[in-house]
């Protein structure tokens, strides 16, 4: 049975959280609405073929080639997923193949028209953008994973490793490079914008994610004197929508008698983004975090973000802030994606002569202690070039 207008628009809306219907309804007219019957190939790893497509009803197989001819099952994809945008934005093979699972129904966008949706309609270029970066990060996990499981020789391993790490370089400067324009043709045509002026910022936010897995994190320190509740509290709002899917209660405890810190609010309230991130994906449903801040001897401040969720193992625990990847210890639920902004988070709070500890006992919670001093004052330049470890 043929979907509906009005049901298309919705999954649309689903799809690209945000956006408004009128941008729906533009992707809709873009695009051709198309079924396939079971076991039909929408994608193939390696081809060059330039479509994207949303789901509008059915189910897709993602897989990848590991090996000599074995393939990974990555995820099943249904209504309101997408795929295929990877091969557009960087005008390359595809990275995966993408089986229908059943009939299975979807709108395809052709490559000149998905360039055209995607530089007229912030809110879907961010969920584009942030989606590129979840599975390019997943990507670059399964290939070290595979070079691990294939070679047995350590000096072989590394060698191999050697080259994707060249390969993934490459790979990311030139994601930085595509993204720039659409970032500046955004940033040109709504300036004076204050939610568009907030999407942006969360661009290039995107932009440095990209650049830290690359090995260099640019990060532009901007020194201001705020009470780091208001801060806290701005973090908590920008996960709010995650926790309400899973039920968490967030109960934030500010001391009373904090003072005002100087800091850079951007990068700060980064840090506890990640933080309540963690939280967020370690904590069972209805659960409970809890965040404090309090005022410590020698002009320093205490930040406390504690879920009660899988915790950290005891071996896992001295890694926690790493990037390079270790065995085990980081619990369930896909944790270990969460390493790369831990470290940003480490590399920030140390930039402002602060320090971050954690404490863990697997199956009661996480605690992460973040000390930041009072009248932190930039040296140098406020831009800060942070190596990877």
């Amino acid at each position: 049975m043929m979907l509906s207008s009005s049901s298309t628009l919705k999954i649309i809306l689903k799809a690209f959280p945000g956006i408004s219907e009128e941008e729906a309804l533009n992707i809709m007219r873009q695009g051709r609405v198309r079924t396939y019957p079971p076991n039909t190939p929408l994608c193939v790893e390696g081809a060059t073929d330039k479509v994207f497509y949303i789901i509008l009803e059915g189910a897709v197989v993602v897989t990848k080639r590991v090996g000599e001819g074995e393939n990974l099952f990555l995820k099943q994809l249904g209504s309101g997923d997408f795929f295929g945008e990877m091969a557009l934005v960087l005008d390359g093979p595809r990275t995966a193949t993408v089986v229908t699972q059943q009939p299975t129904t979807v709108l395809e966008i052709a490559k000149e028209s998905f360039h055209e949706v995607f530089l007229d309609a912030p809110d879907i270029s961010l969920v584009v953008m942030r989606e590129m970066g979840r599975r390019i990060r997943e990507n670059d996990e399964m290939d070290i994973e595979d070079l691990r499981l294939q070679s047995s020789e350590m000096a072989v391993a590394f060698q191999q490793l050697t080259q994707q790490d060249i390969f993934r370089r490459k790979r990311l400067t030139e994601i930085v490079e595509k993204l720039r324009n659409p970032v500046i043709a955004i940033a040109k045509k709504f300036s004076s914008d204050e939610m568009i002026e907030k999407d942006v910022e969360q661009v290039i936010s995107l932009i440095n994610d990209v650049l830290f897995l690359n090995g260099l994190t640019i990060i532009r320190f901007e020194p201001a004197t705020v009470n780091i509740s208001i801060v806290l509290t701005s973090a908590v709002e920008l996960v709010k929508r995650k926790f309400d899917e899973k039920r968490l209660h967030v109960r934030v405890n500010p001391s009373p008698a904090l003072p005002v810190i100087n800091c850079d609010v951007y990068g700060i309230r980064r840090t506890f983004t990640a933080l309540l991130n963690w939280a967020m994906r370690s904590s069972p449903e209805d659960g409970v975090v809890d965040i404090y801040a309090e005022p410590l001897e020698d002009d320093l401040v205490l930040i406390s973000i504690a879920d009660h969720g899988l915790g950290i193992s005891r071996e896992g625990l001295p890694y926690i802030f790493d990037w390079h990847p270790q065995e085990g210890g980081y619990g369930e639920g896909g944790l270990q994606a969460l390493r790369w902004e831990l470290s940003l988070a480490r590399h920030i709070v140390e930039a402002h002569h602060g320090r971050i500890e954690v404490e863990s006992v697997p199956g009661e919670g996480t605690t992460f202690f973040v000390y930041l001093p009072t009248g932190w004052k930039m040296r140098g330049q406020n831009v800060v070039q942070v190596k990877k470890d």
